[in-house]
């Protein structure tokens, strides 16, 4: 699980290099984003999809990259690289027995 959260954080890095910010910069936002979105999650008792809705606002930035990432289907690429590290883990406990 923490490689794929680094590999968003690499995501948000790039991105925001892209966009025209520092690497230190970037690397300060995306680090942050993650631990506030984490932490707000932890604490809070609402649905996921109700704290995305909460800051993405029609018409707003975060809206824009959300259709991105919806189109690119984020979270089945990143339910299948659940699936398939769970698959594998079985393998190796089979060839540990």
């Amino acid at each position: 699980g923490p490689a794929y959260v680094y590999l968003m954080i690499q995501g948000l890095i790039k991105g925001g290099k892209m966009a025209g910010l520092t690497e230190d910069v970037s690397r300060r936002l995306a680090t942050q984003t993650v631990l506030g979105a984490a932490k707000l999650l932890k604490e809070s008792k609402r649905e996921i999809n109700d704290l995305i809705s909460s800051i993405a606002t029609p018409g707003g930035t975060t809206v824009e990259g959300l259709k991105v990432l919806r189109e690119g289907n984020f979270v089945d690429l990143i339910a299948r690289a659940v699936m398939k590290a769970t698959q594998r883990a079985r393998q190796i406990r089979k060839e540990i027995n």
